[in-house]
């Protein structure tokens, strides 16, 4: 499974949060949503709930396109280049941008090209 799809997955019986997950009310950020979209809800939040590292390593592990580095121009709230993780991370947590436009975006990087959208990230 590619990571937009997992993330879509996800997202499909979940609200979206800041941080990984809200167990008690069915929330997760991005990361949490590709988890959700991996291994269920239940499992992920049961992970996050006994080791909240253990769903980081899942979601590392699972998808290593996260590691990828991202040049600094596709990542303007940062003053150096940053991973894909931190690219999107950044994108639920700090502007308005949903996470199925995430998996939007991250679609288009795992078919080859850079998100558009990555350039104009402003703080919400």
């Amino acid at each position: 499974m590619k990571l937009s799809e997992a993330i879509r997955k996800g997202c499909e019986d979940t609200e979206k949060c800041e941080g990984y997950m809200v167990p008690g009310e069915k929330q997760c950020c991005v990361l949490g949503a590709a988890a959700v979209g991996v291994v269920g809800w239940k499992q992920a939040a049961g992970a996050y709930e006994t080791k909240g590292s253990s769903i980081h390593s899942l979601i590392m592990k699972e998808f290593p396109i996260l590691r990828n580095l991202v040049p600094q121009e596709f990542h303007p709230l940062r003053l150096q280049s940053a991973q894909i993780f931190s690219v999107i991370v950044d994108r639920n947590d700090k502007t308005d941008t949903t996470r199925e436009m995430i998996a939007d975006e991250i679609q288009a990087y795992e078919e080859g090209t850079f998100p558009e959208t990555w350039k104009t990230i402003q703080s919400n």
